[in-house]
């Protein structure tokens, strides 16, 4: 089952073991835009899942607003549930490999965006995991089906 509204994701604090930063670009009211966000693999403690994809915008991570909304529960993890703060993207209608974003709700890049641009990025390693859990067995073969299954289509909110 996808992440549903009410969930509880358990996300590392990559402040201590490094951290996947990714820029997301996009075409907004006739002009380009581009923000950092750090990318995520959270377990879903509700569903006991792993692998949930979770990206937050960086100033947001950084300068107190994630932490306003979730709690810390050791040193290595923070715990928050999801709700209207979030949006999500999928791979299919059916909720197939969502993921989740909390960043500004005015800003609109698409789900393309942050797939495509999280396969791309410099991690190899950590695009790996997300191409898995994706559930694809390769990034090459991530990268050309996730602009069929998802280009163009806007963010949803939880």
């Amino acid at each position: 089952m996808p992440v549903q509204k009410g969930d509880v994701l358990v996300v590392p604090d990559h402040t201590r073991d490094g951290q996947t930063r990714v820029t997301i670009k996009w075409s907004q009211n006739y002009s380009q835009h581009s923000r950092d966000y750090i990318l995520f693999l959270a377990d879903n403690k509700t569903q006991n899942t792993e692998g949930v994809l979770l990206f937050i915008d960086a100033e947001w991570f950084y300068h107190g607003h994630f932490r306003r909304i979730a709690h810390r529960t050791d040193l290595n993890t923070y715990e928050v549930t999801i709700d209207d703060t979030f949006q999500y993207g999928q791979k299919k209608y059916d909720g197939e490999q969502r993921f989740v974003v909390l960043h500004d709700k005015a800003r609109t890049p698409h789900q393309d965006r942050f797939l495509e641009t999280s396969l791309a990025s410099e991690a190899a390693g950590q695009a790996i995991r997300v191409a898995a859990s994706m559930g694809y067995g390769s990034v090459a073969e991530a990268l050309n089906n996730v602009g069929k299954s998802v280009f163009g289509m806007d963010l949803h909110t939880f």
